[in-house]
């Protein structure tokens, strides 16, 4: 809390608990509330800290629309899973748990990605309902992905939905993580993920992804997991990409 990034971050704060601007906090990337928040919590800052508090205080008081998800812009067009998983997982990490408005906000995820109780878009006078905008259909669509689902609002809603324990999972919240398990584990038999030694770049084994959710207790901090795409089209090269141009390419695996 006193070197390193956290208490610069905290030196931008303004006195009512934002940061650049009062409102929502998503913009300006990356240096608003949404953003400060997140990375606070990244960066291990104590949550019970006044002013991390009081950021949290503000985000779960300007950030939810009417339909209790985080949005962008407060209004129900700006709910979009990438920003509610991550402040979702934020405000875990930093003591939030029992809040109410936080426990709606991730009911509100899992009604989105399962569909249980949220109409169709044409369905204008449903009560709930997915739009052409930001979350768009069930499955972690949305409209920034040309209203596909999108594997960067699955991983930050299951990073989120992996920090409350079993017993604050509801039946929708556990129905909405085995959809997540699904969509990132089993609708890619032919691809790969890479161990890869973070000291070196170097890429020391090759494991079909199905099986990789086995191993998510096992891994060394100094290694990480990285796609590597279908085998079968021999993109395994582009792993390297992800880890930075001066990296070692992962052409080399066996097959």
């Amino acid at each position: 809390m006193f070197t390193g990034p956290v208490p610069t971050i905290l030196e931008a704060q303004e006195p009512d608990g934002y940061w650049v601007k009062p409102g929502p906090g998503y913009n300006p990337k990356y240096r608003s509330t949404v953003w400060s928040l997140s990375m606070l919590a990244r960066l291990g800052a104590d949550g019970s800290d006044a002013r991390v508090r009081q950021a949290g205080e503000y985000v779960l008081d300007h950030s939810i629309d009417r339909n209790g998800a985080f949005s962008a812009t407060g209004t129900p067009s700006g709910a979009i899973l990438c920003p509610n998983g991550n402040l979702a997982a934020a405000l875990l990490d930093q003591g939030w748990m029992g809040d109410e408005r936080l426990h709606r906000a991730m009911e509100w995820v899992a009604k989105a990605v399962t569909a249980e109780g949220i109409a169709p878009t044409e369905e204008k006078d449903a009560p709930l309902r997915y739009l052409k905008s930001a979350t768009c259909g069930p499955g972690f669509r949305c409209s920034a992905n040309d209203r596909k689902p999108c594997a960067w609002g699955a991983v930050k809603v299951m990073l989120a939905f992996s920090k409350l324990p079993d017993i604050a999972r509801t039946p929708l919240i556990q129905q909405a993580i085995e959809t997540g398990l699904e969509a990132l584990l089993g609708r890619v038999p032919h691809a790969d993920l890479l161990i890869v030694d973070l000291t070196t770049g170097a890429c020391a084994l090759r494991l079909p992804l199905i099986a990789a959710h086995h191993l998510r207790d096992h891994i060394h901090p100094e290694v990480c997991l990285v796609p590597g795409y279908d085998q079968r089209g021999g993109d395994a090269d582009r792993a390297g990409t992800a880890l930075g141009e001066d990296q070692a390419p992962c052409s080399h695996l066996p097959d």
